[in-house]
Parts: structure tokens; C-alpha cells; sequence
């Protein structure tokens, strides 16, 4: 044979031999994002500059919208054949998968699943803390304990009524103060749209710079550690403090508060974001339907967004700083802005994220998601449009089938069974 045919297959092996090192050469990330497969969609992580980080035998990611450090450093929810653990940057098991769910660290505690009905608290170790039953359920008698903040986490039981009392524990799970009385109402997570038919929620009660909002008989205060109101439910709406600041609802208006309850800046806007990296975006009002301004703790302002803002895109993280940007939904997309108030990056998606550890998720439609950098590359992307249309495709066929052989053989279409007696669902007439 040709030497030059040798010398073919030799450099076709040689790459081969190349590419497969490669890929399988650890990945140096200092944090873990989670993605999916380009092509088969499987659930993986991957690093800060984009690179699949290998992790044996992973089949399911978590995600949090902050992950925070452990005393271990960063651990990430990751499952395994059906049960859930956690696993570091470098992608290997810091604690097996043995639990039906897993939940993010925060404050070096994490809420686990032990059993359909049993939760726990754990420790960067993996050993449990304390555990409590029927958290899975959101049925009423149901005990339900919060994500940490200050070192303290709520515990209380879902009664059914408007009225709930809440127990505060430190990080062992002691009780630190009882049977203090909220609006069941308040400690409900938070709600907001993105654009389209999306829905996100997000837990946002909890103590925040040693304090907690809360409301009773609907009106909104702050609680301390040890369950007192220190500053009095008043208002028609609080939020948590966040540099020193909170921002508080009155007859109608925003504005903000400090820790001893003194307006610092008057209540007159009609939407107001916490304060994050030394600026607050609020809404004036009677102003453009879309204008937005950004102002300095003292109030004063700092500058007004160039582009329309639509109310409707504000979520939890809109319009807050989030190294050195915050992102708004505009007509022709989503614009990052610096604290200088300049727009820096235009992405055309559907849903923009804010940045965290040099990342930011976009959204191009309810299946394609991507991690851009700060200056707007897609360092990762994966399209599921194909797989769902494909799915879709196949559905329509079986249906039309199914129809077709019912017709020729005259069977009666199948009936769809009703919701059960006594059930969560009833008919509707």
C-alpha cells in the first residue's frame, strides 16, 4: 500500500488519539453553570469560559439564582441515578448522590429530601442537622421551613387560616424565638412574568442585614432575631434591606427606609428595585409610561435610562447591579447598562438574566438558552426547538392514528376520566 496511505491513517489516528485527550482532560473552572447537551439535551455543567465540565454518571443540574460559597467552597446540586448530591468546581462528588432532592447552599446550610415526606438540613459535609416532615406537599398542616439569611431560617405550619405563627431557628435548628404572628400571605414566594406566558417565583422572605419584613392584618414591618417589631407594620408594602436601605410602600408610593424606620427617601415613586452596588432604580411618578431613573442612596438622582423600560419585564433582578450591570427590557431587546448609566450591550432574546460569576443566562425562546459574557459573546448555547418539535410531530401523529383506527374499526373514542372526589380539583360547570 501507498506510504502515503499509511501516512493518512497515522495522522487520522493521531488526531483521534489528540481530540480524545482533549476531551477528556479535566476542566480548570473556578465556578459551574448549569447547561444542557447541544445535542441530546442532557442535563451537564459547565465552567465560566464555556468548557463541559465531566462529572461521572450525571443526569440532573440545579440551579440558584445566587449560589453562595461553603466552608468546602462551591458545592452544586447534581443527581445520579435518580438521587441527588452535590459536587465542586473541579466536578468531582463532594457529598454522593443519596437524596431524593437537593436545594442550594446558602450560609453553609442546605435543604435535602431524605423522603417523599421528609426534609433536612445539612452541612457542607453532608451530615444532617435536623429534619422536619411534609415539606413536599403544599397541603394545609404542612410544616415548611425557609432558606437561611442572618443565620436564621422561618419554620412554620400551613394552616389554611390568614393568620400563621412563625419560629425562628439558628443554624443547629434551635428555637431562637416562637409563635410570633404573620400574614400567611407574606410568606408567600414572589411572582413575576417575563415576557410571554412565563412565570418565575422566587422566596423572598427572609432576614436580611438582621432584619425581616413581614406583614400583620396586611399592613408591612420589620421583625428582629428575637421577634419584636421594630419597626411597625404600617406600610402597604416592604421589601428586604439591602445596603442599609428598604424600600417601603405608602399610600400608594415608593420609598425607602434605613434600619430605624426614618424615611430616608419620601415615598413618591410608583415602582422602586433595592439598592445593589451603591444605586436604586425607581419609576417617578406621573412621569413617561416607561421612564426609569436610577438615584444614589441620599436620593438624588443619577442618571435616567435612555430607553423605554416596560413595567411589565421588571422582575427581582431587573434593573439591580450585578457587577457592574443591570439589565431592562427595551422594544428591540434587552440592554445592559453601566453604573455610569451607559448602555454597554445590546442582546436580541427573549429573557435576560443578570451577570454572576462573569456569566449571564439569556433566553432566545422557551426552549433555546445560551451564557453570554460581558460583551454580549455566547460563551455556551443549546436549542431544544427541534426536540420539542419533533415531539410534537410525533404526537400529532399518533393522535391522527389513533383517530383513523377508531374510525375504521368503529370504536367509541376513549373517555377522559374526571378529577377525583375530594380531591384539590373540582369540575367546572
Amino acid at each position: 500500500m501507498d506510504r502515503r496511505v499509511f501516512r493518512l491513517w497515522g495522522a487520522a489516528a493521531l488526531l483521534y488519539v489528540l481530540l480524545a485527550w482533549w476531551n477528556a482532560r479535566p476542566v480548570q473552572a473556578r465556578f459551574l453553570f448549569p447547561a444542557a447537551d447541544t445535542l441530546s439535551l442532557d442535563p451537564l455543567y459547565i465552567s465560566e469560559s464555556g468548557q463541559v465540565v465531566r462529572i461521572p454518571g450525571l443526569d440532573g443540574t440545579g440551579f440558584s439564582e445566587e449560589m453562595e460559597p461553603t466552608e468546602n467552597g462551591y458545592l452544586y446540586p447534581a443527581g445520579k441515578d435518580g438521587l441527588w448530591g452535590y459536587v465542586s468546581a473541579d466536578g468531582r462528588w463532594q457529598i454522593e448522590p443519596r437524596y431524593q432532592k437537593a436545594g442550594p447552599f446558602c450560609e453553609n446550610r442546605a435543604q435535602v429530601a431524605l423522603s417523599e415526606n421528609r426534609m433536612a438540613c445539612i452541612d457542607p459535609q453532608g451530615q444532617v442537622l435536623y429534619t422536619w416532615s411534609n415539606a413536599l406537599s403544599f397541603l394545609s398542616g404542612d410544616k415548611r421551613v425557609g432558606r437561611y439569611g442572618d443565620g436564621i431560617a422561618l419554620r412554620y405550619q400551613a394552616t389554611g387560616q390568614p393568620t400563621v405563627y412563625l419560629d425562628f431557628l439558628d443554624l443547629q435548628g434551635q428555637v431562637i424565638a416562637a409563635g410570633i404572628p404573620v400574614d400567611a400571605a407574606c410568606l408567600e414566594p414572589e411572582l413575576f412574568f417575563g415576557d410571554g406566558d412565563g412565570a418565575f417565583y422566587r422566596e423572598t422572605l427572609c432576614f436580611s442585614e438582621r432584619l425581616l419584613p413581614a406583614s400583620l392584618n396586611g399592613k408591612y414591618g420589620y421583625l428582629n432575631s428575637a421577634g419584636q417589631w421594630v419597626i411597625e407594620p404600617v406600610y402597604e408594602a416592604a421589601r428586604p434591606f439591602s445596603e442599609g436601605l428598604a424600600a417601603v410602600c405608602r399610600e400608594g408610593k415608593y420609598g425607602y427606609i434605613d434600619q430605624s424606620g426614618n424615611e430616608v427617601i419620601p415615598c413618591r415613586y410608583e415602582r422602586a428595585q433595592p439598592f445593589r452596588e451603591g444605586l436604586a432604580a425607581v419609576k417617578p411618578a406621573g412621569g413617561a409610561e416607561y421612564a426609569w431613573q436610577l438615584v444614589h442612596p441620599d436620593g438624588s438622582a443619577a442618571f435616567a435610562l435612555e430607553h423605554r423600560c416596560f413595567p411589565a419585564e421588571i422582575g427581582p433582578d431587573t434593573l439591580v447591579f450585578h457587577e457592574g450591570l443591570c439589565c431592562a427590557r427595551q422594544a428591540d431587546g434587552w440592554i445592559y447598562y453601566d453604573r455610569a448609566g451607559t448602555p454597554v450591550l445590546t442582546v436580541d432574546t427573549w429573557i435576560a438574566g443578570p451577570f454572576r460569576n462573569g456569566l449571564a443566562c439569556v433566553q432566545d425562546n422557551q426552549y433555546a438558552c445560551a451564557y453570554i459574557d460581558a460583551r454580549g459573546n455566547r460563551v455556551y448555547q443549546w436549542d431544544g426547538s427541534f426536540v420539542w418539535e419533533l415531539n410534537a410531530l410525533m404526537n400529532q401523529n399518533a393522535r391522527l392514528l389513533g383517530q383513523l383506527f377508531r374510525g375504521l374499526l368503529s370504536l367509541p373514542p376513549p373517555q377522559t376520566p374526571g378529577p377525583a372526589a375530594g380531591g384539590l380539583y373540582s369540575p367546572v360547570s
